[in-house]
């Protein structure tokens, strides 16, 4: 028959709470590391996206400039901003979902810090922005800061050169025929 000292029996629990500790913190730093790679991807696929505009672009450009025999058509400038719109909200959404990732990825690394502590922000500084947004102005204020934030310039530029250079074509300073 085994005897049980009183000192095992209150060391017992204890060591059981602290593997459940222990394990709950090794599965946190699992999902953080799940997080990290999903925002990564997602930076990867907002990378592509940026790519494949310009592509876009490029054959949109030369697809409408074949069909109408070289000649500038107002068509030409609806498609090419339209492929800019499209690419921008494609983007602007995955932003949207980075962005809601990181919050996650600061809540998990926040809960393994000591109580009282917090982070700012985790993988990218959110600052303010690190709250979930509840209202529905903070909820529209999330998707404007989506769709306006420096990664998207490109698309601004692009969308500017484009009316730029159609405003000019309708001006006539390209001496070019039209329909």
């Amino acid at each position: 028959m085994n005897t049980v000292s009183p000192d095992s029996l209150s060391s017992a629990p204890r060591d059981s709470v602290d593997r459940h500790t222990l394990l709950k913190e090794e599965l946190m730093k699992k999902e953080l590391d799940q997080l990290h790679g999903t925002v990564l991807e997602f930076s990867k696929t907002c990378l592509e996206m940026k790519k494949l505009c310009v592509t876009a672009l490029a054959a949109v450009a030369g697809v409408i400039l074949g069909v109408t025999d070289n000649r500038l058509d107002a068509s030409l400038w609806i498609a090419a901003l339209l492929a800019v719109f499209v690419f921008w909200m494609a983007d602007a959404q995955a932003y949207f979902y980075q962005e809601k990732v990181r919050r996650r990825m600061t809540e998990v690394a926040s809960s393994l810090l000591p109580v009282g502590e917090r982070l700012e922000g985790f993988g990218m500084l959110l600052g303010k922005r690190l709250a979930h947004p509840r209202t529905c102005g903070a909820r529209i204020m999330a998707v404007m800061r989506a769709g306006l934030n420096p990664s998207q310039v490109l698309y601004l530029l692009a969308a500017a050169l484009i009316t730029f250079v159609a405003y000019l074509d309708a001006s006539g300073m390209f001496g070019v025929g039209h329909r």
